[in-house]
């Protein structure tokens, strides 16, 4: 519930947020203080995407075993279990884990 109740939040203040970032003055700052938001920025990115490739293959696995009521590969078990002990971090190694999963 909270969890739904924090994605709503955020989900309304998205509008007003990209207003602002719209209207922000980035010449102030310098080139390398803007060579490290960009960092930040694009690090998050690739985290984002990671977890979002963590979520599917978990959906993946609910999927297989609510569809054919029986113990879901060993090849997706295993996957889930890199990710989630951190062993595959990037968005390209989870991807070309998942496309060999398949």
């Amino acid at each position: 519930m909270q969890a739904t109740q924090a994605q709503t939040t955020r989900t309304e203040r998205a509008p007003a947020r990209a207003k602002d970032l719209q209207t922000k003055d980035y010449s102030k700052y310098s080139a390398k203080r803007l060579q490290s938001m960009l960092n930040t920025k694009q690090a998050k990115v690739e985290k984002l995407q990671a977890e979002i490739k963590i979520l599917k293959l978990e959906q993946n696995l609910v999927k297989n075993a609510l569809t054919k009521r029986k113990t879901p590969s060993k090849e997706l078990l295993q996957a889930i279990k890199e990710v989630e002990n951190g062993e595959v971090s990037t968005y390209e190694s989870i991807e070309a884990m998942m496309s060999d999963i398949r």
